[in-house]
């Protein structure tokens, strides 16, 4: 399974490869209806972010439902600081409202074979003892900070990211 079959929004086909992207991995799976919900919250947020009085080429969806995922086309506007600042207030409202969170930066999120699961890197050791994360398990990778990157490597085996440390 790549990112790329995965289903994003069309409207990311026609932002520019270097479009920033930011990951927010839940601390739990969405329901049907959070996840529908939430994409329409996230819909409405983009269409409305600005930076400094100028709409920002934005889009925002959930992603396996538990990762959320903002894009910016930065070749038509740049995000600035303080939209940045709009974004992560967006996102605490979130957190909130869906009593999540979502600036664990500790959640490993990967592929069981059959569907997807969130763990904690302290429990990494566990599960790479048990078997359950190889190197070959698919895991999400939010350290990518581009479009291409997204569409190329947000979903990779351990071995090929960050995870990959832990399994020496």
């Amino acid at each position: 399974m790549t990112t790329a079959a995965l289903i994003v929004p069309a409207a990311i086909s026609t932002f520019a490869p270097e479009s920033k992207v930011w990951m927010y991995q839940s601390s739990r799976p969405f329901t049907t209806a959070e996840t529908a919900e939430i994409n329409t919250r996230l819909s409405a947020f983009a269409e409305q972010w600005t930076a400094h009085n100028k709409q920002l080429q934005a889009a925002g969806f959930v992603m396996l439902d538990r990762i959320i995922v903002l894009m910016v086309d930065e070749s038509k506007t740049m995000a600035s600081g303080c939209s940045i600042d709009t974004s992560v207030h967006f996102i605490r409202s979130l957190e909130q409202h869906y009593q999540i969170e979502l600036f664990d930066r500790m959640l490993v999120n990967y592929y069981d074979g059959e569907q997807w699961r969130t763990t904690h890197l302290h429990n990494l050791r566990d599960n790479m003892q048990s078997g359950a994360i190889t190197p070959d398990t698919l895991v999400v990778n939010p350290l990518v900070q581009t479009r291409s990157a997204f569409m190329e490597g947000s979903i990779v085996p351990a071995r090929d990211c960050w995870i990959g440390d832990f399994l020496q």
